[in-house]
């Protein structure tokens, strides 16, 4: 150490079983970025993949809207109430 300094610890030597130390992290980000892909891909497949789904993708996007209109009409009944 005292030859090289602290520069020799910088880089692990690259022979034998320290070449997992290079390949277990480039085999990681690979594993994980395919499977990001595939579960990106299974959303969207699964989004509205048939006529049914969208349909009732359809309705629950409209059921909210329905409760939400009465309820406005209340508050605004009763807001109309206080203004007096």
């Amino acid at each position: 150490m005292s030859e090289y300094g602290e520069e020799m610890l910088v880089v692990p030597p690259n022979r034998g079983a320290l070449k997992a130390i290079w390949i277990v992290p480039i085999v990681g980000v690979g594993l994980g970025a395919f499977g990001l892909v595939r579960l990106v891909r299974r959303w969207r497949r699964d989004d509205v993949s048939t006529p049914a789904a969208a349909a009732a993708v359809r309705s629950k996007a409209d059921a909210p809207a329905k409760e939400r209109d009465a309820y406005d009409a209340r508050l605004d009944d009763e807001l109309k109430d206080d203004d007096g």
